[in-house]
């Protein structure tokens, strides 16, 4: 038997060299394909030290495999290569490199094309102004565990959305942690977790001690769910917000609660818009105005109050502490309805006028349309139509006290609407009476007046700005109409422009819509019928159609 020899140097081959050379090279692929299947599970998430120690002994095994048979690989180049074969691979080597550097340089700028019918994965335009209008560093540390992981939970759609956010400002960073191995560092960011809080986000500003958290449990399955941007900006706003302010809804008149518990008011509650305004951090406070022990509002501490449907009268001591609050810089929002109090002692004096009447559209009755409110008022940003029940309309004084300024909102269209005066709501209404105004009516207005130092209550030198928005109805932002249309953004914008939360007057991030095709039994295996055959049947047919043409 003869013995083998090498292909190259025809010298004798050693068998025992031969055997750790193919074992070396075996176990390199099978070490290869372990460490490309972590790398490829892991390395979006974060860096893993099995990875490194596996490259390490993949790249053992590699020079070992070589070191068996690098004469004959040396051969075999040398014969490749003068058959052109260095050249073809010099330019696979240089298209790939310059496929490299185009992937590194779009990795750094995030761009998407977003296809989605709602633009779901784009960032709304109350994010991008959230985090434009960062004054300081904003640090995000997301905890998803590789092991035990929630249902849903998909870590791709996590990093993407962080790093939308990191696109957007230079202030915000993140890192993405496995809080079973980097246990106390998620002991310290999060000293109350247990073992259901593995998902959670923590939100960090400043530095030291003096850092301030906020904490969103269950991040990743939000995000993953598509709810993680209202989530992620709400928890940036409340965290980056210089002082805590609250919006103080007024009762002790018959208002609308605001609230979701069961209420005897058939006008039902304002549960719906309240939890939007939670949605972006705001908290709220019942206010009473009536009584000797009553006091007015801070407008440092009580940023808004909202005064929704009274049904009697304000006290003449309650509309004193309310004028006291505006001149001092406080804000209010007040919502009627037509038969209901007018509260006209205590607007006429801000230069609002309110009539007793009620408005109505030809075509829809008592739900009165509004389109696109006045593009002047920065608060009707991004609202297209509005509709309103009940309403009266609401309009400038004609002598308006001086230094107020009443801008109108909401007004409706002349030719369908009709105005009808001296409404009372115990008389039935039979179809339009024939007094009815042929007009535009207005249902909304803005008041806004410059405080000077020697106003009334003004304290120091600085100037502020009182302001007030009316509106005509109160139903339009109740649990029955809130969904129509624009009318919850009507409510939410009003209430941040009013504090002056001028970064979340804007459209709201997109609610996840649903485009799922339910289809009947037996429509669907027909669909899967035509799919299966589909391409089989397209082949036959243009082999028939070629062997047409040649004959």
């Amino acid at each position: 038997m003869s013995e083998q020899t090498d292909a190259v140097t025809g010298k004798p081959a050693d068998s025992r060299t031969d055997w750790v050379t193919v074992v070396s090279g075996w176990a390199a692929v099978v070490v290869g394909i372990l460490v490309l299947h972590r790398a490829a599970s892991m390395w979006t998430i974060r860096g893993d030290e099995w990875v490194l120690r596996g490259l390490i002994i993949f790249a053992a095994l590699v020079l070992t495999w070589l070191w068996g048979y690098g004469p004959t690989l040396w051969g075999h180049l040398v014969r490749w290569a003068r058959r052109g074969g260095l050249n073809a691979t010099l330019v696979v080597i240089s298209l790939l490199l310059g496929a490299g550097m185009v992937n590194w340089i779009v990795a750094r700028r995030h761009w998407q094309w977003d296809l989605t019918k709602n633009r779901r994965y784009t960032m709304s335009d109350r994010t991008q102004k959230v985090l434009q209008s960062l004054k300081q560093p904003v640090r995000a540390t997301v905890f998803i565990p590789t092991r035990f992981r929630e249902q849903g939970v998909s870590p791709v759609r996590v990093y993407d959305l962080l790093k939308q956010y990191r696109s957007l400002s230079d202030k915000f960073s993140y890192q993405i942690l496995d809080p079973f191995e980097k246990a106390s560092e998620f002991q310290r960011l999060f000293p109350e977790a247990t073992l259901d809080d593995l998902n959670a986000a923590v939100l960090e500003v400043g530095e030291g001690e003096r850092a301030r958290r906020q904490v969103i449990t269950g991040f990743a399955a939000k995000a993953s769910s598509g709810e993680g941007e209202k989530e992620l900006t709400g928890a940036i706003i409340k965290l980056t917000r210089e002082s805590v302010r609250k919006i103080g809804f007024l009762q002790g008149h018959g208002e609308v609660p605001h609230t979701s518990e069961p209420t005897a008011d058939p006008r039902g509650s304002l549960s719906l818009v309240a939890r939007q305004l939670t949605d972006v951090q705001w908290e709220f406070e019942t206010i009473q105005l009536y009584g000797e022990k009553a006091q007015t509002p801070d407008p440092e501490k009580i940023a808004v109050i909202v005064i929704a449907g009274p049904r009697r009268e304000l006290d003449k001591t309650e509309i004193e502490r309310l004028n006291e609050y505006l001149n001092k810089g406080g804000r209010v929002l007040v919502m009627l309805e037509a038969g209901g109090p007018s509260l006209q002692e205590f607007l006429g004096r801000w230069g609002v006028q309110v009539g007793n009447d009620l408005v109505l559209d030809l075509a829809e009755g008592p739900v009165v349309p509004v389109f696109r409110p006045e593009a002047g008022a920065d608060l009707a940003r991004g609202i297209e139509i509005t509709l309103h029940l009940a309403a009266r309309t609401v309009t400038a004084a004609p002598n308006p006290p001086e230094g107020v300024v009443v801008t109108p909102l909401l007004k409706t269209q002349a030719q369908r609407t009709r105005i009808i005066p001296n409404y009372n709501p115990r008389v039935r209404l039979e179809g339009i009476p024939p007094n009815a105004r042929a007009e535009a009516a207005t249902l909304g207005v803005v008041v806004q007046k410059t405080l000077s130092s020697s106003s009334e209550g003004q304290e120091g030198g600085e100037t502020k700005t009182a302001r007030l928005v009316v509106f005509g109805d109160t139903m339009f932002a109740t649990d029955r109409l809130a969904s129509s249309y624009f009318n919850d953004l009507l409510f939410t914008n009003a209430v941040n422009w009013l504090a002056e939360e001028d970064a979340l007057v804007s459209i709201p991030p997109k609610e996840p819509v649903s485009d799922t095709i339910t289809l009947p039994a037996e429509q669907w295996r027909i669909f899967q019928l035509l799919h299966l055959l589909d391409f089989p049947l397209l082949a036959i047919a243009l082999g028939i159609f070629v062997y047409l043409r040649r004959r």
